[in-house]
């Protein structure tokens, strides 16, 4: 019996009910946990070395937390059934991203900047927001929205239909190995190299696709701004046109294709201090625009979503569901 797409609609109602559960309960937050304390006892010295630490980190980590999902195929269908909602649940995060998104949109209404910027490092950004101006904050909330709707929808999602929950929490491990050792500095350059590699492979098509649903989902349901004007740049482009102008402007191979879609629906110029601008021609960000987004990232994620069940139900292929 093909249980894939009744998994996927009862983890789908979980997420849009509850959310995510605490960090005690979620397998995200123990492999966080897992990479902070491998990467305390990694070498102190040779990059031959740190590099091949860092790949023994992801690899085994993986291995970990998406093996063990294989017994799920020897208990009773029952329990294996609601299991398997759970579990595929926590792969992904839609609800509570659009939620965080909100909140901050609320605060930045109210005029509340520092909550704002509190909230946004808190959670969706790495970056230093202490002295973020208000138009910049709002971009760091819409590149990340629009960026996040990969990391933590699309290709977990995708990777589930491709290899079942093994897929799914394997591409999560290595998501947040990345998340928390892919960058340029000190002993990341070389320990969190592995990751980052693997990070942007898994995500190559994912990305490409959700940018292309993003731009679709603003095509065919248009996303207007409150603040939107006819001559700002912000639309008098195609916007596929527009994405293809705007992919490499970021060091990510992947990241720039979503956020230069948001960008090019939106009409907005979407820039990190002294790292890239996307849409130059684009205006500023503000408030509004983060609740744009949200509405843009939710259809783009329904339309997903409508295409993964079509392909579910045409095919029937289940990959250790």
């Amino acid at each position: 019996m093909n249980l894939c797409l009744p998994i996927l609609a009862g983890a789908l109602l979980y997420d849009l009910l509850w959310g995510d559960p605490p960090n005690r309960f979620h397998p995200v937050a123990w492999m966080g946990r897992l990479i902070s304390r491998l990467w305390q006892h990694r070498p102190k010295q040779g990059k031959l070395l740190l590099f091949s630490y860092g790949a023994l980190m992801t690899i085994c980590g993986a291995l970990l937390f998406s093996l063990p999902l294989l017994l799920l195929q020897r208990i009773p269908v029952l329990p294996s059934f609601v299991l398997s909602i759970v579990l595929l649940k926590m792969s992904f995060s839609l609800t509570i991203l659009l939620r965080t998104g909100g909140k901050i949109a609320r605060a930045l209404e109210a005029g509340d900047l520092a909550s704002a910027r509190k909230l946004t490092a808190f959670h969706l950004v790495s970056r230093d927001t202490s002295e973020l101006e208000e138009s910049e904050l709002c971009g760091a909330v819409v590149e990340s929205l629009a960026e996040n709707l990969t990391d933590s929808f699309t290709s977990p999602l995708l990777y589930y239909l491709l290899a079942g929950l093994p897929g799914a929490f394997a591409f999560r491990y290595i998501n947040t190995s990345d998340a928390m050792l892919g960058y340029r500095t000190g002993d990341f350059e070389f320990g969190g190299k592995w990751a980052a590699r693997c990070d942007d492979l898994l995500n190559f098509i994912p990305a490409r696709l959700t940018a292309l649903l993003i731009i679709l989902a603003g095509s065919i349901m248009p996303i207007r701004s409150l603040h939107e004007k006819k001559g700002n740049g912000a639309r008098g482009k195609n916007p596929l046109t527009s994405l293809f102008a705007w992919q490499n402007a970021t060091e990510s191979p992947n990241a720039g294709w979503t956020m230069g879609a948001a960008a090019a629906i939106l009409g907005l110029r979407l820039e990190k201090r002294g790292h890239y601008v996307i849409n130059s021609e684009g205006r500023p960000p503000e408030p509004a625009d983060i609740r744009c987004c949200i509405r843009l990232v939710r259809k783009s994620a329904l339309l997903f979503l409508l295409l993964l069940a079509g392909i579910l139900a045409c095919t029937g292929v289940i990959f250790g569901s």
